[in-house]
């Protein structure tokens, strides 16, 4: 949130989803001051913008659609992350969708990173392959529908090159094996997403 201004999350929830009702969450208060502000820089008129711990919510079962995580899970323990899948499927509506972006920590050196975020007096993050993100939520029976890694997308020339590529029909060009076997290789991506329904 701090590095993009969350360019790329409102245009997915609005062009995407185009919700009624949008409502945040999270633990830390510096970032739910921001939101507040971003919210109104983006147009979200029915926001509500909550500071509270995604183990244990503040809203009623089966009240949301479309649950997006954005990289909070990996900054939860083993236990945190199950009562936290537990939790989002108790307040996902049935055949509601939950859309997982989960730090890939295969691109880079745990240990430095986390080494940095406590200086900065911020959570860990957690070592945690995509294999493993996919059997916890298949215990809480979420049906896997996609699941990929992902360019770190939050810096915009990235973006802006995926976007030439496909605008100029470059893969057209770049035989389709090597372009996505390279934007899709674990080594070179910061997250991987999963998307799975509440079954």
């Amino acid at each position: 949130l701090e590095v993009s201004n969350i360019r790329h999350l409102p245009f997915l929830i609005k062009k995407v989803f185009s919700p009624k009702e949008i409502f945040f969450i999270d633990i830390d208060k510096n970032l739910v001051n921001l939101a507040k502000k971003n919210m109104k820089i983006f147009g979200f008129k029915k926001a509500r913008v909550y500071n509270g711990d995604i183990t244990q919510m503040p809203f009623d079962d089966e009240t949301f659609d479309v649950i997006i995580d954005f990289s909070t899970l990996d900054h939860l323990n083993e236990k945190e992350i199950k009562e936290a899948i537990k939790e989002a499927k108790r307040v996902l509506k049935k055949g509601g969708y939950i859309l997982v972006y989960h730090l890939n920590s295969e691109y880079f050196n745990i240990k430095v990173w986390n080494y940095v975020y406590r200086k900065e007096d911020k959570l860990p993050s957690f070592h945690r392959k995509l294999d493993y993100l996919i059997k916890l939520l298949g215990r809480e029976n979420f049906k896997i529908l996609d699941f990929a890694y992902c360019w770190p997308f939050y810096v915009d020339t990235t973006l802006f090159i995926f976007y030439r590529v496909l605008y100029n029909k470059l893969y057209k060009i770049i035989p389709n094996k090597f372009l996505f076997s390279f934007f899709n290789s674990p080594r070179l991506n910061l997250f991987y997403y999963i998307i799975a329904q509440n079954s």
